[in-house]
């Protein structure tokens, strides 16, 4: 017996039914299974977090801080984390903690942090007048 090949698309379609209208149907769900009786003794059930790449990489860091800095920026701030396996955020924080160190340091002497800066670059331990 041969089949018409033009005929094979219209067969498909009346063996499938008429497609849903708005295409919000339902499913129906099947009839769910009599539960099982509980066992007589039944152990604790211990939940375990899942641990996966991102529980991994969990850093506690919730909040976002976007900022425009020149390209010239992004790429050294890029390279620094890169070369140091760090992330941006991570030399940012460093960066804010070695900025205040030199605030207190300054504070002190009455210089800024810049001066501090400038002071220790040069070797000079102390301040000049």
């Amino acid at each position: 017996m041969s089949v018409d090949p033009s005929k094979l698309k219209s067969l498909s379609r009346r063996r499938l039914g008429e497609p849903p209208v708005d295409g919000n149907h339902q499913i129906e769900e099947p009839a769910a299974a009599p539960a099982a009786a509980p066992s007589p003794v039944a152990a604790p059930v211990m939940k375990r977090e899942r641990v996966d790449g991102r529980t991994l990489r969990r850093t506690g860091r919730t909040i976002q801080f976007a900022t425009k800095v020149s390209p010239s920026y992004d790429e050294q701030i890029r390279d620094v984390a890169a070369d140091r396996g760090m992330l941006i955020v991570e030399v940012l924080e460093a960066s804010l903690a070695a900025y205040l160190r030199l605030a207190a340091a300054g504070e002190a002497a009455g210089e800024t942090p810049e001066q501090v800066l400038e002071r220790l670059l040069s070797g000079k331990s102390t301040k000049r007048n």
